[in-house]
């Protein structure tokens, strides 16, 4: 399931993305999620975008979201 994952957000959104933490966790998953965009809203659109569809595609909710912005 986390392949798929990663591979539907690679895909549909051109992110890069990894398994970052609680790799041996069989109730979390935790990614980390890189975008390069020119505006901050729109990058904060589509990373809600990104969380949306992980809620859906893991059947789980996100509990824990941190952006920095460069």
């Amino acid at each position: 399931m986390v392949r798929n994952i990663r591979n539907y957000i690679n895909k549909n959104f051109n992110a890069c993305i990894s398994e970052s933490h609680e790799n041996d966790s069989l109730r979390y998953i935790g990614f980390t999620i890189g975008l390069l965009l020119n505006h901050q809203d729109e990058l904060s659109s589509i990373l809600g975008t990104i969380i949306f569809h992980l809620e859906e595609l893991s059947e789980g909710f996100v509990e824990e979201q941190f952006y920095d912005f460069i």
